[in-house]
């Protein structure tokens, strides 16, 4: 996973995308609460229903970590748009 993690975020290095491309980290951006609770969701399906939903997959179904990716996804396009003014 690492070693596709740095692959993707070395796209920000790739000449011929400059200005047109930015990666981001996005499992800086995790939603705790969700990754506490998912090893035993069984457990309590009802505090894991606050929280998640995916299960192991798709940042386990999480608002707050989808929210906090498209936070960074808009900064990341208003970086872009800035550096063409």
């Amino acid at each position: 996973m690492l070693t596709v993690r740095d692959a993707q975020l070395a796209m920000n290095d790739v000449p011929e995308f400059k200005g047109n491309v930015k990666a981001f980290r996005t499992d800086v951006l995790v939603d705790k609460d969700a990754e506490e609770l998912y090893p035993n969701w069984e457990k309590d399906v009802a505090a894991w229903k606050k929280v998640g939903g995916d299960h192991g997959y798709h940042y386990l179904g999480s608002a707050i970590w989808f929210t906090r990716i498209g936070h960074a996804m808009g900064d990341a396009m208003n970086e872009l748009l800035e550096a063409r003014k």
